[in-house]
């Protein structure tokens, strides 16, 4: 690569491929989609830690994965974002995509479920290091709520909707028990970690939320669009009033907290009610993302502009990882 660097991450893999296909459709140039898909046939090759699931580093020379890292955290999160969605852009070309993203679910569900001691009542996927999963997930990966309700609802699986639930929620106790009202970039269930001197005064946090945060350097937070995405598809399949009021107290957090002058700020401390310090950014998703969501979820039904929508909750749009609406090329959407 330019910067030197001699692998590519996931994410970086498998992101492009709605964007590329969508462009090639419009201007009838299959250039751009052919070369996305073949990039991310070297991800569909790859030796698997469980069906579906990865490594997450991917060597730019060969093609072939270089470690056995992963799960729907960073760095890999919008690759399988993108398995379901493809699909909805397109059932009939992508009808793989939808294969691969079922066996993704379906090992997740069978191997990376994990529950924090304290709070047993809380479900989120862990990330895993070969066979092992690791007591440990990121905000980043709030989106695989809305990842397992969409694929729920366009499968027509009930399999998938409960476990979209719970890691909804798992998402919602994050915000609400931090006393910003900002959910954190990191999340640890992990106890030997915690017994660290380092980290022994969130034990009560841990205690009482089932989460703590494993980096001093992590404890800043804001601006993070991937939980009320999925708040917003909960609702969407639900209709139940609990998911709007849940993102309505984070954009009640966020305009408290984070709202400085003529923006958004992010905080130096999700742990602290006042945030402690504003760090003096705000990223282009806060626009494009965050506002977008919470305003779809508190506004009036959005017709075919909803994901879910209807009486047969079916997609007219896909919404990509920006929160940029793709009119699907499905002759009969799902």
């Amino acid at each position: 690569m330019q910067d030197g660097s001699s692998s590519a991450g996931l994410a970086e893999v498998g992101t492009l491929v709605l964007e590329w296909q969508h462009l090639s459709d419009l201007t009838g140039d299959p250039s751009d989609g052919e070369l996305a898909q073949r990039t991310e046939s070297y991800w569909f090759k790859a030796p698997e830690i469980w069906p579906g699931l990865t490594g997450g580093n991917f060597s730019i020379d060969t093609g072939d994965v270089n470690d056995v890292y992963g799960g729907w955290t960073s760095g890999n999160d919008s690759a399988y974002e993108y398995l379901i969605k493809m699909y909805v852009y397109d059932p009939e070309r992508y009808s793989n995509y939808s294969d691969r993203w079922i066996a993704a679910a379906d090992s997740t569900i069978e191997h990376l479920l994990s529950h924090p001691d304290s709070r047993p009542d809380l479900t989120m996927a862990g990330a895993f290091s070969g066979n092992v999963v690791q007591n440990y997930s990121e905000g980043l990966a709030c989106f695989i709520g809305g990842s397992f309700i969409l694929g729920s609802t366009v499968l027509k699986n009930k399999r998938y909707l409960e476990p979209g639930l719970q890691f909804a929620e798992f998402c919602a106790n994050g915000y609400r028990s931090a006393a910003s009202g900002i959910g954190p970039s990191i999340y640890s269930w992990n106890e030997t970690i915690l017994s660290n001197v380092n980290y022994t005064n969130q034990t009560d946090q841990y205690q009482r939320a089932g989460w703590f945060i494993p980096e001093n350097l992590a404890l800043g937070g804001g601006q993070a669009p991937e939980a009320v995405e999925s708040w917003y598809y909960a609702y969407q399949a639900t209709n139940d009033q609990y998911w709007r009021d849940v993102a309505w107290a984070y954009s009640l957090a966020q305009n408290k907290t984070l709202r400085i002058g003529s923006g958004f700020a992010s905080i130096t401390n999700v742990l602290r009610e006042d945030g402690s310090e504003h760090r003096n950014f705000m990223a282009s998703f806060m626009l494009a993302e965050v506002l977008k969501y919470q305003y779809l979820i508190q506004s009036p039904k959005q017709g075919i502009w909803d994901v879910i929508s209807g009486d047969d909750k079916v997609n007219h749009f896909v919404y990509n990882i920006e929160a940029h609406p793709f009119r699907v090329a499905a002759r009969s959407p799902v």
